[in-house]
C-alpha cells in the first residue's frame, strides 16, 4: 500500500494502472483494501494528498 500511496500522490497515472502496478489485478478489490488501509478511496486519497509538481 505504501507504493500505491506514493504513486497516487506523485504521479498522474490512472488509479487502475496503479492497482495493477502494485499487484492487484482486480480494481474493486484494490479499492476495498486501500480504503481499509487508509480510510480513503484511492481517488479521495489522491485529491487530499496530491503533491503539486
Amino acid at each position: 500500500m505504501e507504493e500505491a500511496k506514493n504513486m497516487l500522490t506523485r504521479s498522474s497515472l490512472p488509479i487502475n494502472t496503479v492497482s495493477i502496478y502494485v499487484g492487484y489485478s482486480n480494481f474493486s478489490y484494490f479499492t476495498k483494501m486501500f480504503r481499509e488501509n487508509t480510510g480513503f478511496s484511492p481517488l479521495e486519497y489522491r485529491r487530499k494528498f496530491k503533491i503539486n509538481q
